[in-house]
């Protein structure tokens, strides 16, 4: 028949409508004695799939078509191994349902089947070539997932093994890794292919076939077989001896990546088995926000920053941590705390923890003192970590006896000191409201009590601070003329 007329009935008949299902596969095959080998076809199916596509994969006989070099010799019909239903792939949603097991969530999920027969060789050859293009049975096909980007879509699953038996009988290496969870975008990772087998084997990428034609996919620039995943500069590197992949992918998608195992006994090749990988980057950069929520003393200058004087005594402040997704559940761990202080957790690992820092600044040195949250949602596939360090700033008892919390005014003997906006971050401004009209010298210091800035003023009158402070505590001291003196913590940030 001629080929343009194969590939227009191929095109045309039932076999290929909506099939997209496929994340990757895998061809081998097993010596069992004689002339017999074990031929074994793995698919990894997307199970956000239609119906109809997922219901027929147990019911599926894939067909193989065994070549001498390039003569047809015979078709080997697979049949489905136990789990009939397949098996689902680890996700890392413990404890949530996929797309596997539920048709409401939006949790990825994907199912490994595996089909297998035995198939006589009618003799010795050094060219076997045992080759899946793509057919299951029934009108289905093996069409490749519509989540890839590196291709152009609408091809089908093509896998070839190959056999040299006229020396030496053997077996194609296990492999002992599924298609891999989802890959998050720009963070390192490295897949392991974890091939194990008596023989040496050499590693390489190869361009993807389309079943329906039997050549080449198009690869969509700048993408190429050897190249599948955008990355940095450098960014992806294929380990020959082993396989292994190691990627920072930079741009979100799905990616196709064939590898072809070369086998060889003694220096001499014996056949070749494939793998075909579906790699799918998303965005993991989610958020679990976890400042300060408050004190009874203190006040929350930064987000991960908390001041609080010298002479404060007892004291708590409050974390209530929660993911960008607040039907997400979180789970804290402290670590580092200073010496003395506590850190407990109500509701944890639920959507809203409420967690208490709780110290005493008595007999605690002016300074900056730290611990840290360890932060893990349940988030699926990919659950975020966060590590998350703060600061307690414990600032010198000079200026803090009559400071409480970030009320705008501190007032002694009718006397008041007004700072707006507090905290500020260009420019802050200052009001001292007194019954007299006196000059006033204000001085600026920071948490370790050395002196910043000094300038003078005037009573009922308003008077600007520049802002040229880095971000931090400091405490503005404002001196009347009549020995009334007044102190303020203000914020820059």
């Amino acid at each position: 028949m001629p080929r343009l007329l194969f590939i227009l009935l191929f095109l045309l008949s039932p076999y290929f409508a909506g099939a997209s299902h496929i994340m990757g596969g895998e061809l081998s095959y097993t010596y069992i004695s004689g002339n017999n080998y074990a031929i074994r076809l793995t698919v990894y199916s997307d199970c956000s799939a239609p119906p109809d596509l997922i219901a027929h994969m147990p019911l599926s006989a894939p067909t193989i078509n065994l070549y001498n070099g390039t003569t047809f010799v015979t078709t080997v019909t697979l049949a489905i191994d136990s789990p009939s239903m397949g098996t689902d792939i680890a996700s890392g949603c413990a404890g949530q349902l996929t797309s596997c097991n539920s048709t409401v969530t939006t949790n990825p999920g994907i199912r490994r089947y595996t089909y297998s027969a035995t198939c006589t060789l009618p003799y010795a050859a050094i060219g076997w070539r045992f080759v899946f293009k793509g057919e299951l049975g029934g009108g289905y096909a093996a069409g490749r997932t519509y989540a890839v980007s590196n291709i152009h879509t609408g091809t089908f699953l093509y896998l070839e093994a190959t056999l040299n038996n006229i020396s030496y009988n053997h077996s194609c290496p296990i492999l002992l890794s599924d298609n891999p969870l989802p890959v998050c975008l720009n963070k390192p990772y490295t897949y392991w292919l974890n091939a194990t087998g008596p023989d040496s084997l050499v590693f390489e990428l190869i361009p993807a076939i389309d079943a329906t034609t039997g050549s080449p996919v198009t690869y969509i620039s700048p993408f190429t077989a050897v190249s599948p995943i955008h990355t940095a500069a450098g960014g992806f590197y294929f380990n020959p001896a082993t396989g292994d992949i190691t990627m920072t992918p930079d741009n979100i998608g799905g990616a196709i990546v064939t590898c072809n195992i070369k086998h060889y006994k003694n220096g001499a090749f014996i056949g070749s088995s494939q793998r075909e990988i579906c790699f799918v980057v998303r965005d993991c950069n989610y958020d679990i926000a976890s400042g300060f929520a408050g004190s009874d003393k203190g006040i929350v200058v930064h987000n991960d920053e908390l001041g609080i004087c010298e002479n404060a005594g007892d004291f708590s402040a409050y974390i209530n941590p929660s993911g960008s997704d607040t039907s997400i559940k979180v789970a804290v761990t402290a670590s580092g705390l200073p010496a003395g202080a506590t850190f407990t957790t109500a509701n944890n690992n639920t959507y809203h923890p409420h967690c208490t820092f709780s110290w005493s600044t008595s007999g605690i040195a002016p300074g900056t003192y730290t611990f840290s949250l360890t932060l893990i949602d349940n988030r699926c596939p990919v659950p975020v970590t966060k590590i998350q360090t703060y600061k307690i700033l414990v600032v010198p008892v000079v200026g803090c006896s009559s400071i409480t919390g970030v009320s705008p005014v501190t007032k002694t003997n009718e006397v008041r000191l007004l700072v707006s906006p507090n905290p500020g971050k260009s420019e802050f401004f200052l009001f001292l409201a007194s019954p007299i009209q006196e000059i006033i010298n204000f001085k600026v210091m920071d948490i370790t009590g050395s002196i910043r800035n000094t300038f003078l003023g005037e009573t009922n009158k308003t008077s600007c601070l520049l802002s040229a402070l880095p971000n931090g505590i400091y405490i503005v001291s404002a001196c009347t003329k009549s020995s009334n003196t007044v102190t303020r913590l203000i914020v820059a940030d």
